[in-house]
């Protein structure tokens, strides 16, 4: 599995999506309350580890504007859900006076703004990352939109953990090996994206990874 590269994939377990899906769909809609947010989709990247090395996988489909796309496997230096990995910081897509100005640092066609949120473990380990993206300039340049999302991250972490401890009748969270492999070197500068220091993000108290499945106990 060390060849790994963007597009590869992976099934994810159907109950770990079950847990994600519901979660994703709760973050979409609360963004899009006071208005409809242009082609905004949501998803979860968990961490796993495969010989040793940590992967991103996307562990359900978008709720939104997106389609499939559970399964899908990153390195953990992809892009801005990569620099969430690494840092153990929230990540979003900085504020501009005018779309022409964002349109300089970024291809033609792609996403105007992008949010990444990660999940850290008791140990310190990254779990999880939140990804969302959307056509609406500046829109996640909002700090009080940012800590909205977080703050319902919070109450993700709580359930999940909360089932981890209980488990229903023939569901429970089988944990991954810690990652020995970690990419070197810090995140390399964006041009548009920017680390949000102020804005502590979610944590789990008891699990490491997010990997439940049909078992019993």
């Amino acid at each position: 599995m060390t060849d790994i590269v963007e597009g590869g994939w992976e099934p994810v377990p159907y109950a770990t999506q079950m847990v994600a899906l519901p979660f994703v769909a709760g973050v979409e809609g609360a963004l899009n309350v006071d208005r409809k947010v242009s082609k905004l989709r949501v998803t979860l990247h968990r961490v796993v580890t495969r010989e040793g090395q940590g992967y991103l996988q996307q562990a359900c489909d978008y709720a939104g504007a997106g389609d499939t796309g559970a399964g899908r496997l990153f390195k953990t230096d992809e892009k801005i859900i990569g620099a969430a990995y690494r840092t153990k910081t929230v990540w979003r897509t900085k504020a501009f006076e005018t779309q022409e100005q964002l349109e300089k640092g970024i291809d033609s066609g792609v996403p105007l703004a992008y949010l990444a949120v990660p999940f850290i473990s008791p140990t310190d380990r990254v779990v999880a990352v939140l990804f969302a993206d959307c056509y609406d300039f500046n829109f996640f340049a909002d700090d009080a939109r940012i800590r909205a999302v977080v703050d319902t991250c919070r109450g993700f972490a709580a359930v999940v953990d909360r089932l981890a401890a209980k488990p229903r009748p023939e569901l429970r969270n089988f944990p991954f090996s810690p990652a020995t492999s970690i990419p070197s070197g810090g995140v390399p500068p964006f041009a548009v994206h920017e680390e949000v220091k102020a804005i502590v993000p979610p944590r789990f108290s008891s699990i490491e990874s997010l990997n439940f499945d049909l078992g019993s106990g």
